[in-house]
């Protein structure tokens, strides 16, 4: 069971997983106003989070600063398109990652084999849109949230975001295979220093 920060249900209905419900006991601040996915058809939300990471692998321990971009494309009925590329940054200089995307309905468990393979979910509740992901296959252990929170502006919609990993009780550190590498590797410890975030429409953001 992963540690989370608060319980709230399982809202996900009959795609949610036993243990995958373990997981959608979200972190739940103050909500405001709520957002329907009627108010996110036609969003497109692009965020940059950059965190310091101490990561293990066979090379040993170090500390790298890493850059997750994400771009999330929502459409009629929850269906969405996602695009994150990945960069490190280190002694050793720059390395991006090849960008990932996905597909999908928003609640709707999806099996995955990014990373070494595992589980994900996008889930909206109140002003929240919260995207949690399991690290299972080669050995992966541990798991991931995003979190994209909203408010209401004059022109609408804005957003903050921020990433967080998931600690399976009794077991030290992350395990997966790193998007920027390929290698299996331990993450140790990981701490937000920034992030960017906005919500524009497809057609704005094509322009």
């Amino acid at each position: 069971m992963m540690s989370v920060d608060r319980a709230r249900p399982c809202a996900i209905g009959r795609a949610c997983l036993p243990w995958l419900c373990s997981l959608v006991m979200l972190s739940a601040p103050a909500w405001g106003e709520a957002v329907t996915l009627a108010d996110l058809e036609g969003a497109v939300i692009e965020s940059r989070v950059l965190s310091e990471r101490v990561i293990r692998d066979e090379r040993g321990e170090r500390q790298v600063r890493h850059q997750l971009d994400l771009k999330l494309a929502i459409g009629p009925g929850g269906k969405f398109e996602s695009w994150r590329t990945p960069t490190a940054y280190s002694a050793r200089g720059v390395r991006r990652g090849k960008t990932r995307t996905a597909s999908g309905s928003i609640e709707q468990v999806a099996e995955h084999k990014l990373l070494g393979g595992g589980h994900s979910v996008w889930i909206l509740a109140g002003d929240s849109l919260t995207f949690l992901n399991t690290f299972e296959g080669s050995g992966g252990r541990g798991g991931f949230k995003d979190t994209i929170l909203f408010t209401r502006g004059p022109q609408g919609l804005m957003c903050t975001a921020n990433n967080a990993f998931l600690r399976e009780d009794g077991k030290a550190g992350i395990a997966y295979i790193s998007g920027i590498t390929g290698r299996n590797i331990i993450l140790l410890s990981s701490k937000q220093i920034s992030s960017t975030c906005r919500v524009t429409n497809k057609e704005a953001a094509t322009r």
